[in-house]
């Protein structure tokens, strides 16, 4: 194959690289499996990305080559497919092996094949009747063998209509490079033809373990049609269990599956935490045990040789923490010669870079203790709960009590509730739990609840009372182009409990709006239905209205060359929105100084706005396709309407030179709408035909139509003027600086240049503008309360979720109403926008990064050791995350004042200069992941655990915050409890701890 790997591998950055490398020397050097167990945040899949590139290079022309990815759920794998597929080619994205014998698939024999699979739907079919489509495929590969009817009998449930039937059969097709005939005699050895004749069909039981045969006896014909040169599996602990010898189908599959490492190929893991990394005492013994894990995994990466590997691992590991010990207690024998023979063992078959043992610096995290002392209202809370849990005899009640207030409210379904709800006289218990209970009369009137926890309250009080988010639809920019700018952060909350989510975005969002209106004047509750202020109308009365609408949603070519914030702020540098303002009317006056425009209507020029875009080409065809793109589905025709409406010519106007009413207007467009705006951002990021710019940004403008639109955004918009909410929009934006703010956000996701490419069957400029408009125009879905003490069908009560937001499968909706996926939240998390807090339960720790705005993290239940504490730090610190950035804005802004392009590449390159000077920049990690300049008050990642002063769980933190410097000394060690309270103990001082870390980083070129 003719590919070039070197731009690719170019862009890594050295540590990277060095791990490229020497996993392909290992690869050479006869190693069938190789460990990159990488620090979370340090971008495994950039390295696993380089390997594929390097795989392919090697490719002969013409022959086949199957990529396979396999991860633990289908969000990671499209979040990382698109970057592991290094030709840019449309990928195959099927989740599960049994897909890929569908035509939809197009696996091709002459090339290579990125394959995305999922080890719960591809290797274990024994849980359940598999998807609607896999079955609909079997059907279709037995139409010609058994009776149509028949088929249907045993295939068709639980899809119950004729229509949902005939929908899933006409969405597959046996694929051409497959022998059906041969698969269907597969599927029917061994007599299953004949059960499936005899089998009362009727019976779900009865269906169920045949429908489960064909399932099984599919994905192994799937597995035995693949060519796989590299395999690479994702959070491999999440499914080490496979690679062990069993009897399972599952366990069957996954052998078959690495026979093909006897053909050439070879196999590539990747995993922050490939083994349990801490086992304390006191520990869930069911939970594993890190000396054993660890061991076990070196067996599996050993393959055939595992075994003996791993006992000869065993005892070098005793004589290491023999010698450990005799270290402690003051001695200095061969610790470091018995600490190398187990790094050169491990370093045949795994390597791992950290930020902090590969770094000489700090790992630019500040960890806190933050008190929260109990309240009356918090004792009353607890009583309650403890006189209700006492009534019905149930248990856990005081841990739940300290995680989330308002206890009933918010517990669904657990254990707790459901007892509540089956206790015979649990309506007498509602007065006793009501104060544990959201009060339904404060919520119906907008009053103030109180947090009723003391980390709850503490929240508040950081999100909102000591800054002003809930007066911000967005961030302030790392780079501000005006006077004023903040450093705000988002914040993203670990808990144990699925309740304190629940809890957090309900009370957080609902005090936000409450303290919004209070200070907007606005008494009592908002309407639970009110017409949204900006709106695209057709008739002939509203569509002079909504032309003012379409100011927000008109990508200006015009404006968005003649003014430019960022040069006003190069040459001015930062000033207030008025004098933002002033520079922008000298240009446009300077501009049309000898263009006439069309008189204006008033003080709203927008009938000169589309004249001064006439001649591009391609131009209003391109805004067109982007606002349908962008709208409802209800709204689709009537964005173009108003297109149409907006850019036609007014015989009855007459022209002269632009009056300073017209000068004015433009003005004010060109610093606040969004599409001009966005436009001028994509200018700089992204390398694409014009009109294909004008589609982005005009779809993307329909996702802040939506955002303005929310409900709890209307208290912002509300004007004593008359020009209406579409003015205040124009002046919001430009006084929060949006045009700074979209300047760093579309770097950040086009990774400074979006170029020419598909993804996932699209262009990518598609993708990358519809997730910034879902992005932007997130809808969360209201929190449910619950109230266990009375029939489920009468309580059923919400709370808004906007400011902040619970990280779960059903926390979102798009803008017709319907569920949207995971994917979009976490894509509104990495954006400036809303939600500004972010709840989750350990869901959020693997996997996926949350890093792009949010330099604050809080544990609000303690992290069981300091491995799973430094593992949710590291979905904050990662590349060029929102610290680093912060920090490079402040030290290097003249950069980017005295650059003719873009600020941030600048920026960054004038960074990475001061660490080359430096001598800090060998590795890479500086200034990409650590960085903190020599300007005063560095902002740095901050972890915060909000603690009742006095608790066991104070004492216990700081024990935590102690043995994260020393935990790595345990490393692959038995009894590590032990071991660590002797370490402890010792007068360890940096350089002889040095000296005892097992390093398996690879070397770096100087």
């Amino acid at each position: 194959m003719s590919f070039d790997p070197q731009p690719l591998l170019s862009g890594l950055k050295p540590f990277q690289r060095a791990t490229v490398d020497y996993v392909m020397r290992r690869f050479d050097a006869g190693a069938p499996r190789f460990l990159v167990a990488d620090e979370v945040g340090l971008g495994k899949t950039r390295v696993a990305q380089g390997v594929v590139a390097h795989i392919l290079s090697r490719l002969p022309e013409g022959e086949r080559a199957d990529i396979i990815y396999v991860c633990s759920n289908s969000a990671i794998a499209r979040q990382n497919l698109r970057l592991l597929n290094v030709l840019g080619e449309a990928e195959v994205r099927a989740t599960r092996l049994t897909l890929l014998c569908d035509a939809t698939t197009r696996l091709r024999e002459k090339a290579a094949n990125f394959i995305a699979l999922t080890p719960a739907t591809s290797f274990d079919k024994s849980g359940g009747l598999g998807l609607a489509r896999e079955r609909a495929l079997i059907r279709k590969l037995l139409q010609h063998r058994i009776d149509g009817e028949l088929l249907d009998d045993l295939l068709r449930y639980p899809v119950r209509s004729d229509g949902g039937w005939a929908y899933q059969l006409e969405r597959v097709q046996p694929s051409g490079a497959v022998d059906s005939a041969a698969i269907a005699d597969l599927l029917l050895a061994n007599g299953i033809e004949e059960r499936i004749r005899n089998t009362n069909l009727d019976d779900p039981d009865a269906r169920r373990p045949i429908v489960q045969d064909l399932l099984q006896r599919l994905a192994r014909q799937a597995l035995s049609s693949l060519r796989p040169k590299l395999v690479i599996f994702d959070e491999f602990q999440r499914f080490r269990s496979l690679f062990t010898e069993g009897d399972s189908e599952a366990q069957a599959l996954m052998r078959t599956f690495l026979q093909a490492e006897s053909a050439g190929a070879r196999v590539l893991f990747l995993s922050a935490t490939p083994y349990r990394m801490l086992t304390l005492n006191g520990d869930d013994p069911t939970a594993g045990d890190h000396h054993a894990d660890f061991l076990e995994t070196i067996s599996v990466l050993y393959g055939e040789e595992g075994p003996a590997a791993a006992e000869a691992l065993r005892q070098e590991m005793r004589c290491f923490r023999d010698h450990l010990r005799d270290f402690a207690q003051g001695h200095t024998p061969q610790a470091a010669e018995a600490r190398s023979a187990v790094e050169t063992r491990l370093r045949k078959v795994m390597s791992r870079n950290e930020r902090v043992a590969g770094d000489s610096g700090d790992a630019g995290i500040r960890r806190r203790i933050l008190p929260v002392p109990v309240e009356a209202e918090d004792l009353r809370q607890a009583k309650a709960v403890h006189q209700v849990a006492k009534a019905i005899r149930g248990h856990g009640a005081v841990e739940y009590w300290k995680s989330a207030p308002y206890l009933f409210s918010f517990m669904g379904d657990y254990d707790l509730a459901k007892k509540i709800r089956e206790y015979p006289k649990r309506a007498a218990l509602a007065s006793t739990g009501k104060p544990a209970m959201v009060s339904e009369h404060k919520r119906q009137r907008f009053e103030r609840i109180p947090p009723g926890n003391g980390r709850m309250r503490a929240l508040i009080e950081e999100t909102l009372d000591q800054t002003d988010l809930h007066r911000r639809l967005w961030l302030p920019p790392s780079l501000p182009y005006l006077q004023g700018a903040r450093r705000l952060t988002k914040t993203l909350i670990f808990s144990d409990w699925q309740m304190v989510p629940e809890a957090v975005a309900a009370l957080v969002s609902y005090e936000a709006e409450r303290k919004l209106r209070h200070e907007r004047g606005l008494k009592g509750p908002p309407k639970k239905r009110e017409a949204p202020l900006l709106r695209l109308r057709t008739n002939p009365e509203q569509l002079g209205a909504s032309m003012h609408v379409m100011t927000l949603l008109y990508p200006s070519a015009f404006l968005a060359r003649i003014v430019d914030p960022l040069r006003i702020w190069r040459e001015h540098g930062e000033i207030s929105p008025a004098a933002m303002q002033a520079e922008a009317e000298k240009l446009v006056a300077g501009a049309l100084a000898d263009t006439p425009l069309p008189e204006a209507k008033g003080q709203a020029a927008w009938e000169a706005l589309a004249r001064l875009d006439v001649s591009e080409p391609g131009w209003v065809s391109a805004i067109r396709d982007g606002l349908r793109e962008g709208s409802a589905r209800e709204e689709t025709g009537a964005a173009a309407v108003c297109l149409d409406a907006f850019i036609a010519s007014d015989p009855e106007l007459s022209e002269a030179a632009a009056s300073t009413t017209t000068i004015r207007f433009l003005a004010r467009v060109a610093l606040g709408s969004p599409a001009t705006c966005l436009l001028r951002a994509l200018d700089r990021h992204a390398d694409l035909p014009a009109p294909q710019r004008a589609f982005m940004a005009a779809q993307v403008a329909m996702g802040f139509l939506t955002l303005f639109n929310h409900r709890e955004v209307r208290p912002l918009l509300l004007s004593e003027g008359s020009d209406g909410a579409w003015s205040r929009v124009l002046d919001y934006c430009a006084e929060h600086d949006l045009q700074a703010v979209l300047d760093e956000y579309v770097f950040q996701i086009t990774g400074g240049k979006l170029v020419e490419a598909r993804e996932e069957g699209e262009p990518a400029h598609h993708g990358v503008a519809r997730r910034m408009r879902e992005a932007i125009g997130l809808r969360t879905a209201p929190i449910t309360l619950h109230d266990p003490f009375r029939d489920e069908g009468r309580s059923r009560r919400s709370m808004p979720s906007h400011l902040a937001a619970r990280f779960a499968a059903n926390a979102t909706r798009d803008q017709d109403g319907g569920g949207v996926r995971i994917d979009t939240l976490r894509d509104a998390f990495n954006s400036p926008f809303r939600p500004f807090v972010l709840a989750s339960t350990s869901v959020g720790q693997e996997g996926l990064d949350f890093h792009l705005y949010c330099h604050r993290l809080w544990h609000w239940n303690l992290p069981g050791n300091p491995v799973d504490m430094e593992q949710r730090e590291g979905r904050v610190q990662r590349f060029l995350n929102h610290a680093v950035r912060l920090n490079i804005a402040t030290n290097h802004a003249m950069a980017a004042r005295d650059a003719e392009g873009p600020a941030w590449p600048a920026m960054i390159a004038a960074a990475e200069a001061e660490m080359n000077t430096r001598g800090e920049a060998r590795l890479g990690l500086r200034p990409h992941w650590l960085y903190a300049g020599d300007a005063p008050d560095p902002v740095e990642i901050e972890t915060v655990l909000p603690l009742p002063p006095l608790s066991r769980e104070a004492q216990r933190a700081t024990w935590l915050l102690r043995t994260t410097a020393l935990y790595r000394l345990a490393f692959g060690q038995p009894r590590q409890s032990d071991l660590l309270a002797m370490l402890e103990t010792a007068e360890f001082d940096e350089v002889a701890r040095e000296q005892l870390l097992i390093r398996l980083a690879p070397p770096v070129a100087a």
